[in-house]
């Protein structure tokens, strides 16, 4: 895990706004999301998980620790019938995602092919594009609290709705 202290997010929302965030912490794996989220500077400073940087403004200075999921990874857990069960980590980017799933035969995500974003950004506005959303395909989602205990939530436990979830 890498921590900045100053670091500028220009390159780093969609609208290239300029901004400057107090910490930039740049997450590897789940135990460094665990020592961030229960160290010091997390108690210190709000935090804001940032992922593609998509439909987000940006001020000036952003005395907040921000949380950069850099986790990658996908892979198939296990087939149900004609369903394919997959984890996908949350630094995944969405589209690349996406391919990835058509490339090896997963089909039903293509609708949301193009959508700007990482995975672990797709859960908390419940993407959707041509009629499909996220709900549609999810599986479950795992989820990390403050004290930096780990979570699984069901579609039906994540309160979805147009663009919106618990998260």
């Amino acid at each position: 895990m890498r921590v900045l202290e100053s670091a500028r997010l220009d390159q780093l929302n969609t609208l290239r706004l300029p901004c400057v965030a107090r910490f930039v912490a740049e997450v590897q794996s789940v135990d460094d999301l665990a020592t961030i989220l229960t160290s010091v500077t997390a108690k210190r400073f709000p935090r804001l998980v940032l992922g593609g940087g998509s439909n987000l403004l940006l001020p000036e200075v952003l005395e907040r620790l921000v949380i950069r999921p850099m986790l990658r990874g996908i892979r198939m857990i296990k087939t149900e019938g004609d369903q394919v069960i997959i984890e996908a980590m949350a630094g995944e980017l969405w589209h690349d995602f996406v391919m990835t799933t058509l490339v090896r035969g997963w089909y039903g995500l293509e609708n949301l092919a193009l959508i700007p974003g990482t995975v672990g950004a797709a859960p908390v506005q419940n993407i959707g594009a041509y009629g499909v959303e996220l709900v549609d395909r999810l599986h479950s989602v795992q989820v990390m609290d403050r004290a930096g205990k780990l979570h699984e939530f069901r579609p039906d436990q994540c309160q979805f709705s147009y663009r919106d979830s618990i998260f």
